[in-house]
């Protein structure tokens, strides 16, 4: 269950012969034209019926009296040479699958699905501590990510004003103590441990962990998650009462090319999901992680 890779089944025998070969279940599942060009991409709970449905085999609608007359069916058969599919056994595995077919033939500028992430870089030397937003993880003291600008412009201005930050120097200087005293007020702000309704739960350091656990066909899942990209190489399905060894032996390490998943991973979070993320602080040892993700799953 760690990689995707894709079945392929060729039209040449027909189209209801090759429909009798996939599978019924849910997954990630691709149309292609001569060439493996890219037609379609769905993740459906049903690969058969999402596959019949492009291919001019999807059951007919009946009219409604006084409605306009239903559209005809989908049919790509006569450009269409090929379905390719994968078979997931969670909804998460099935979004991180169509995220990474995707990823080779949508790039994020034309996702108008996905919106951009946002980041808040504190800066603890000022001569009081600044939360500047910023469009990229990159930097030192960075926290997200964030939804969108507007998100992180409201979880900036609740710090400020939880804390009592005024927006410019003016003409007086702080205590000496003042400025890291705060800085670590609202460090530990950022990475959860005062709640403010503006701050999501899975804001943390820009290159922090955390894991998403979600019960799937093949026991509880586990994604590792470094620094806003999923490590699907390194996931893992494992029993509740086995956590500890499976925990300790994650990779962290993405053996693949370094992938920036969070603008997915936010819509993810912010909509309808079976999983949880749950953040591993530095240090924590696996029993500890282990304890949390019983906790959270039960």
């Amino acid at each position: 269950m760690s990689t995707f890779p894709l079945t392929t089944v060729t039209l040449q025998g027909g189209v209801d012969a090759a429909l009798a070969l996939i599978p019924s279940g849910a997954g990630v599942g691709q149309i292609l034209a001569e060439g493996e060009r890219n037609l379609v991409i769905g993740r459906p709970s049903n690969l058969r019926r999402w596959a019949a449905g492009h291919l001019g085999r999807a059951r007919p609608v009946k009219p409604v009296p006084g409605k306009l007359p239903p559209r005809p069916p989908t049919d790509l058969t006569p450009i269409a040479v090929a379905i390719a599919y994968v078979k997931t056994t969670s909804p998460f595995g099935q979004r991180l699958a169509f995220e990474r077919l995707m990823a080779r033939y949508v790039p994020l500028s034309k996702r108008r699905d996905l919106k951009r992430p946002a980041y808040l870089r504190l800066d603890p030397d000022q001569r009081f501590p600044r939360l500047v937003i910023q469009p990229t993880p990159g930097g030192g003291h960075v926290f997200g990510p964030f939804r969108d600008t507007r998100a992180a412009t409201r979880a900036r201005d609740a710090l400020y004003k939880r804390f009592r930050i005024r927006p410019c120097d003016l003409g007086f200087k702080p205590a000496p103590d003042l400025p890291d005293g705060l800085a670590a007020d609202i460090a530990r702000a950022l990475e959860g441990s005062a709640e403010v309704a503006e701050i999501p739960p899975w804001v943390r350091r820009a290159d922090g962990r955390s894991l998403v656990v979600e019960r799937g066909g093949e026991g509880l899942e586990v994604y590792p998650i470094v620094g806003g990209g999923v490590i699907e190489e390194a996931a893992v399905a494992v029993p509740l009462d086995d956590l500890e060894p499976s925990i300790d032996a994650l990779a962290w390490t993405c053996v693949a090319e370094a992938r920036d998943d969070t603008p997915w991973l936010n819509a993810w979070r912010h909509g309808k999901r079976s999983g949880v993320e749950i953040p591993i602080a530095p240090g924590e040892t696996p029993a500890a992680i282990a304890a949390r993700i019983r906790e959270v799953v039960g």
